[in-house]
């Protein structure tokens, strides 16, 4: 059944008003721009519609480089003569596709209870480490938490468990509405699975009850209760919000306050007579209640009193009375879940009591609402998407409601939903069941155009992909696009004229000019598309990073052929990523080892990280490892007494502190940022407080805002571009997570650090390991200024973000000007050929300019990928690479080298773990090529034994003897960067 409904025309003028110029708050994906009360307060209920403000105040320009981008709302639309439909799915023939037919699901809390095996919202998900679907449901009315799993999705199997031997129950306490999520983030294994149940307690009289949280593996074993959340009523739950990294709890009331509340004469009416069963609190319809977290327990544990959470949605007039009830209808319960770039909200509407109750039980049905802030829901329909049957014999007659969510099946939507068929109050024929419904994939709602051609013009949109898709069924129509600029001229060859017609029925159809291979020049340019239309319906659009067409958004409860929560194209089997060794979970085990050999073998005062420590007992070199050393060649045959610094073994132990110490910053972020754990935000606040002392250390020759090597007790003023590059991607990783006052000294840090480095034109006057300011001077002279700049401009780019400074966007522009008169090259792509150690700058750095100024993508691009496919085939089996190596264009690979500062030996290391993090962090920008593969051979190569510096290259080439001290060293730039890369990769999915 399809509702149809006119769009009206949003005619927009070419001077579009800002979007949230008043806000400071948070910007999301899609560019609202959050205000600084978030989440907003509410204290009025009444039955007006909700207000949506975003749909009042769109973004000027919209980034679209996450997901599909569905026709819900006109959130993305400036104009069209199209219709849009609101479309509903179709029940499964099989439905009811779980029954209960097991003793233990017969039972219920009275004796006319009816047997029962249904979601009460719980969880159904499909599980991409098994390839399950997998199912937790309420077995026996109101009584057990059971599992089943299917191969398909219509089939399911009650597999005999060991919790309660002989049954498939994995949780055995009384029970009402309960909520499973399915968190391939977690950081720790055991938190995989989370649930929250709301407890029956025949003994309680409150007049909230329990909601607690538990853990598990595998979902079937559950741990102890972590934790209780605040008051709530019978029918909460629970979601994730991966747009904002938030857990959200759903909080069911219906009471307020009246000492901090109100609500309006017609709401209050609406609740008059009801019994209230002491206290102050006065009856209002049934309502919810919103809270949210950065981990499941903060968001359970963020109150304490009732009416505490803010007034979040509910049912409003324009949600119709059935005719044969009356009674206007009450918001029962809010699931949600992220489907593409939206929130998909699935909305149990109550309809009130029949007259024929307890023959028919209450009635209620599922509605949907999109949001696209996380707490504003748009309803544009108010039909009934999953409702219930009139045919009495129905599995569905009464009381349908969500399963928490839905998955995505092919070019379908599995819908899950419990209901009720009630034929009689006294029969054991009263039997609670599970329905399966499905939908077109992004089938919520279509853009229709009948046999004369319409057009749908969007607001401006941004993107950093350059493969148009759509989603279309136009068997017997056509589509054509073009693109226009930002004063509405269209930009040739995107034109109408050169677009090739789109015909057929898919959920992803390729759309393309003549003359133009793609949309790669239009990068980060804003620009609206103008679709036109003939005999078909438009779903959706997108622009895909690659040309099968996967849209980096999010799929909701999971499906086949999808390897974490978002649609990403399904890598190539290379050499790199078919000779996996480790499953995800050993890999996981393996970070928690190299992690605790951080905390509890390397770390100094201040959470600081040195270079080195001793293997054998990890303590810090001493001036006897480093006799008969080599003299490091930037001495110059100088003595550390005449250059001013520490001896040998101090400076080495402590050479690189700013950077490992950022580096293990960036871990920590990343970690918390996939996890929520509030042990990793822990870590992130005491390392950047060790860079913070570093930063304020009192430096010989005065410079503010200058973050240096400090070796041992003497505080040197020597630094290099090294510092520089890692210190920003520590702090830029943390900054979007980092709690108001951390921000604070980043913002500080930043900004004193990047004017020092303006002042001195970026070149150290001081000199850096014996060399003058002049002798670097010179250096800097005859080196591109590219491979400058993609030190400094990061840093730039940072402070210009923290401050708003314009200097800071006048000094970004002056360097690209530069670098523009440098015509011979743009990033070196042969920086891997002379040196093992360096030039992994080229493969991770600029995913930070990527972000930060997605404007100049294509600058960058060539680069990163020359970089990346040449230093790939340097890697040895055992994940190091040469110290020093030269490309062979003809094999195409590289050839190990003798390396001058290793004694004019050949030697390998470690250090492959830097671009292992590069290759993480540019994925996202190259989807098409298998740099996560990559980065997990390294990951899973590397151990104790190569997190060194330098070590002999094979047998045929042992070290010189003045670098054998090396190693035998653990490098704390290994160790690091090995844990950013691995968090890095948890926090995108990639394991």
């Amino acid at each position: 059944m399809n509702s149809k409904r006119t769009s009206f025309a949003v005619v927009v003028g070419m001077v579009l008003l800002g979007h949230g110029a008043a806000m400071g708050g948070e910007t999301l994906y899609n560019g609202i721009v959050l205000p600084d009360q978030w989440p907003p307060e509410i204290r009025h209920f009444s039955r007006d519609a909700w207000p949506v403000p975003y749909l009042d105040d769109p973004p000027t320009v919209i980034p679209i480089d996450v997901g599909r981008q569905l026709f819900v709302d006109d959130f993305l639309v400036q104009s069209t003569t199209l219709v849009r439909t609101f479309h509903t799915p179709t029940w499964h023939a099989a439905s009811p596709v779980l029954v209960p037919d097991m003793p233990w699901e017969a039972k219920g809390r009275n004796p006319g209870d009816p047997p029962t095996a249904h979601p009460f919202s719980d969880g159904v998900w499909y599980d991409s480490l098994d390839k399950r679907f997998k199912m937790w449901y309420m077995g026996g009315y109101f009584q057990h938490t059971c599992y089943a799993e299917s191969v398909d999705g219509v089939h399911w199997v009650k597999p005999m468990l060991d919790v309660k031997p002989g049954t498939n129950i994995v949780y055995d306490r009384l029970r009402d509405s309960s909520t499973v999520w399915l968190d391939p983030t977690a950081g720790d294994p055991d938190e995989r699975f989370k649930m929250m149940y709301f407890s029956l307690d025949r003994k309680q009289r409150e007049l909230y009850m329990k909601f607690h949280l538990h853990c598990s593996p595998d979902g079937k074993h559950w741990s102890e209760q972590l934790a209780t959340a605040g008051p709530v009523k019978d029918r909460s739950t629970f979601f994730y919000n991966p747009f904002r990294k938030k857990w959200v709890i759903s909080i069911k009331d219906t009471l307020y306050d009246p000492a901090t509340e109100t609500v309006s004469e017609e709401a209050e009416a609406q609740a008059a007579g009801r019994r209230i069963n002491g206290g102050n609190l006065r009856r209002l319809p049934r309502m919810r209640r919103y809270a949210e977290g950065d981990t499941l327990i903060g968001a359970a544990t963020s109150w304490s009193k009732p009416c505490q959470p803010t007034m979040w949605l509910g049912a409003d007039r324009l949600d119709s009375p059935r005719a044969d009830i009356g009674t206007p209808p009450e918001l029962y319960n809010l699931d949600a879940v992220a489907y593409e770039s939206l929130m998909i909200g699935l909305l149990t509407i109550w309809r009130g009591v029949p007259s024929n109750h307890p023959a028919r039980d209450k009635i209620n049905n599922v509605c949907l609402a999109y949001s696209r802030d996380g707490f504003h829901w748009d309803r544009p329909s108010r039909d009934p998407f999953l409702n219930v049957s009139e045919d009495p014999d129905a599995w569905n007659y009464s009381n349908v409601q969500s399963c928490g969510g839905f998955l995505v099946v092919g070019d379908l939507l599995y819908i899950y939903a419990s209901g009720r068929q009630t034929r009689n109050a006294d029969s054991r024929d009263r039997v609670c069941g599970t329905g399966l419904a499905t939908l077109r994939r992004d089938g919520f709602a279509s853009m229709d155009a009948g046999s004369t051609e319409g057009t749908l013009t969007t607001r401006p949109v941004r993107f950093s992909g350059k493969h148009l898709f759509v989603n279309l069924d136009a068997p017997e129509g056509r589509l054509l696009a073009e693109v226009l600029d930002a004063n509405g001229q269209v930009i040739a060859p995107f034109t109408k004229e050169n677009c090739i017609p789109v015909s057929g029925d898919g959920t992803r159809l390729s759309v393309r000019w003549e003359g133009a291979p793609d949309l790669s020049r239009l990068v980060g340019t804003p620009v609206r598309f103008r679709f036109f239309l003939e005999d078909g319906s438009l779903y959706a659009f997108w622009v895909s990073a690659e040309r099968r067409g996967a849209s980096g958004g999010y799929v909701a409860n999971g499906g086949p052929g999808f390897g974490g929560p978002v649609d990403v194209a399904p890598l190539k089997a290379t050499a790199s990523s078919d000779d996996t060794k480790l499953s995800d979970e050993q890999l996981a085990e393996k970070a928690a080892r190299v992690q605790a050999l951080v905390e509890q073998k390397m770390l100094q005062q201040h959470g600081m990280v040195p270079m080195f420590v001793r293997a054998e007992d990890y303590q810090l070199p001493t001036a006897d490892d480093y006799k008969g050393a080599y003299r490091h060649r930037h001495l110059r045959g100088k003595t550390e007494e005449e250059i001013g610094i520490a001896p040998m073994h101090v400076w080495r132990a402590w050479e690189n502190t700013a950077s490992n110490t950022s580096f293990y910053l960036a871990a920590a972020a990343y970690q918390y940022r996939a996890t929520g754990d509030p042990r990793a935000l822990a870590i992130c606040r005491r390392t950047l407080g060790a860079l913070k002392y570093i930063y304020t250390l009192p430096i010989e020759k005065g410079e503010k805002g200058f973050l240096c090597k400090p070796y041992g007790g003497v505080y040197s003023n020597q630094s290099a571009g090294d510092q520089v590059q890692c210190v920003t991607w520590g702090l830029a990783v943390y900054r979007p997570v980092a709690p108001p006052e951390d921000l604070v000294d980043i913002d500080t840090m930043t900004r004193d650090f990047a004017k020092y480095q303006m002042g001195i034109d970026y070149i150290e006057p001081h000199g850096y390991f014996g060399r003058t300011g002049e002798d670097l001077r010179r250096e800097a002279s005859t080196k591109q200024n590219w491979n400058r700049a993609i030190i400094f401009l990061p840093l730039l780019n940072l402070a210009w973000r923290g401050t708003a400074d314009a200097e800071f966007v006048d000094e970004i522009q002056r360097w690209y000007e530069v670098c523009a008169k440098d015509n011979k090259h743009r990033v070196a792509t042969d920086r891997f050929s002379t040196n093992g150690f360096g030039g992994r700058r080229n493969v991770y750095l600029p995913t930070l300019l990527m972000e930060m100024d997605p404007s100049r993508h294509r600058v960058w691009r060539e680069a990163m990928l020359s970089n990346y496919r040449q230093a790939r085939t340097g890697l040895l089996e055992d994940g190091t690479w040469p110290t020093a190596w030269s490309y062979d264009s003809r094999k195409g690979g590289m050839k190990p080298q003798p390396m001058p500062s290793v004694g004019g030996g050949y030697g390998r290391t470690g250090r492959s773990a830097i671009f292992a993090m590069g290759c993480v962090a540019a994925q996202r920008w190259f989807p098409e090529e298998d740099m996560r593969g990559v980065a997990r051979r390294i990951l899973e190569r590397l151990d104790e034994d190569t997190f060194r510096f330098v070590m002999p290259l094979d047998e045929q080439h042992p070290l010189p003897a003045e670098w054998l001290v090396e190693s035998r060293m653990l490098d704390g730039d290994c160790l690091t960067s090995w844990l950013c890369a691995y968090w890095e990769g948890r926090y995108r999915g990639y394991w």
